[in-house]
């Protein structure tokens, strides 16, 4: 039995397997390490662990534990034109967040 905490690797693993327009999918300590926008990578992904907490299912017995995790997945893409008011970068989302 393990106790260790969900491991956020194989969402990102599943991310770079299904969704080919990323050029990089990460965890939180890249994306807390970033400090400015430009070093974001367009476009990319960053999974976020949000909460993992045990689930008390009485129907369980033995050496089983139910455990919920919630993570969030921060997308980043960038628009390079100076007008349009960003309808490039939200068509690139959209995009990406269908593979998802």
């Amino acid at each position: 039995m393990s106790f260790a905490p969900f491991d956020p690797g194989l969402v990102i693993a599943l991310l770079q397997q299904s969704v080919s327009a990323l050029r990089q999918v990460k965890g939180a300590a890249d994306y807390a390490a970033i400090k400015t926008l430009r070093d974001f990578v367009s476009p990319s992904a960053y999974v976020v662990l949000a909460k993992e907490s045990a689930k008390v299912d009485p129907g369980i017995t033995g050496p089983n534990q139910h455990v919920v995790a919630s993570f969030g997945v921060v997308v980043a893409v960038r628009n390079y034109q100076a007008s349009g008011l960003g309808m490039q970068g939200k068509d690139d989302l959209l995009s990406i967040l269908d593979g998802i």
